[in-house]
């Protein structure tokens, strides 16, 4: 098989040669830079580490993965991505204890220089009326000129081609971004209307930008990614019933209109406790589940293959990177690769990769131990 049939295979919930592997291409299966550069060292790759300057990759300062790491590594997914919004380009400005930018969304954030990420800093809505923001604009079809060269460059490569990050983040955690996680989670209580005000001018955003995506590239792409961080390590951002009042109606509109423009599948990105929202998300469309985040409250991963395994696809969750990623042993990521296989492969339905992004403080000998054990456990 090719790493597209693979890959196609496996969202179809069946089993291929072997289990699929994503470093880099999806959301959330990236790696940063600084981790990136240790890796390509290791490996004795003559290449210079970037930061990919896309938008949604930058703040996390994650690399932009090379083509010969991909063939080296053996990954069957590529990420195609969108030039930035006509009315915004990255400016770097710096200070004598840090880094900051204005990002497109109009928040300051800022990167100590000690540090190895951005934070958020202001919130614009806090300050300006919705009726006055000025959204990104992603209008003008020059944007895509690159996505649709890349598409084509890669769809020849037989690799799984995957949309990894739309502008922003999901209607929950967009929200909190721009109006300030106190406010916004004081106005999802007491201020209903303006809530909704918002969420129908991020669908409306939201829609047009995928619209014009999928217009673009829609014949090309396998994968769709959205996200929505509904769960905290040991609970959930907001009640299941706030979430199916305010968050889940909107998903629906969202994921439905995706569908109809394309045959991709519907990756969403949701890391922590989130199990009592799985049966939602199947429900508003999601096909494919990122990461599984097995050391979050109430996720034990063989459970969930078994209760949502024909409707699901697990995309993440081969190896944690809290603890085992960062400090196991050869053995212990070993053990705890081929644990994972055995509860999440059976079937089909399970692409490989770390539950998250891989960080600064991860060896690059683990790094490769977990791709020698994925290809010692992950043929079928």
């Amino acid at each position: 098989m090719n790493s597209r049939e693979r890959v196609l295979t496996t969202l179809a919930h069946k089993e291929p040669d072997r289990i699929p592997f994503d470093l880099g291409g999806a959301r959330s299966c990236g790696i940063n830079v600084q981790a990136y550069k240790q890796l390509i060292d290791y490996l004795g790759i003559n290449l210079e580490a970037k930061v990919n300057h896309e938008s949604g990759f930058f703040a996390p300062q994650l690399a932009k993965v090379d083509e010969v790491v991909y063939k080296k590594l053996g990954v069957d997914v590529r990420p195609l991505f969108v030039s930035t919004p006509i009315n915004w380009s990255l400016k770097i400005h710096e200070e004598e204890d840090c880094f900051w930018y204005i990002d497109e969304w109009h928040r300051k954030l800022k990167m100590p220089k000690k540090s190895y990420y951005y934070n958020r800093v202001t919130f614009p809505l806090q300050e300006q009326a919705l009726d006055d923001y000025e959204w990104p604009d992603y209008s003008n079809q020059k944007i895509f000129k690159e996505t649709i060269n890349r598409a084509k460059k890669y769809s020849e490569k037989n690799v799984a081609l995957v949309f990894p990050r739309p502008p922003g983040n999901g209607f929950l955690q967009m929200g909190a971004r721009l109006y300030g996680y106190e406010n916004w989670m004081m106005m999802l209580g007491t201020n209903p209307k303006e809530v909704e005000r918002f969420l129908n001018r991020y669908l409306e955003f939201k829609i047009n930008f995928w619209d014009a995506l999928l217009e673009n590239v829609g014949d090309n792409l396998d994968v769709a990614c959205e996200l929505d961080d509904l769960g905290t390590q040991r609970s959930q951002w907001i009640s299941l019933d706030m979430y199916k009042k305010y968050i889940k109606p909107y998903q629906k509109k969202l994921f439905s209109f995706i569908k109809k423009k394309s045959n991709a599948k519907i990756f969403f990105h949701t890391d922590g406790s989130i199990k009592k929202f799985i049966p939602h998300l199947i429900e508003v469309g999601v096909d494919i589940l990122n990461p599984l985040q097995y050391s979050a409250e109430g996720i034990n991963p063989k459970e969930i293959k078994k209760e949502f395994g024909n409707d699901l696809v697990i995309w993440g969750g081969g190896l944690d990177t809290q603890k085992i990623l960062p400090r196991g042993t050869k053995k212990e990521i070993y053990d705890e690769v081929e644990r994972r296989i055995n509860d999440l492969a059976p079937g089909g339905g399970f692409v490989f990769s770390a539950i998250h992004h891989i960080q600064p403080d991860v060896p690059p000998a683990n790094i490769i131990h977990m791709i020698e054990a994925l290809k010692t456990f992950g043929k079928y």
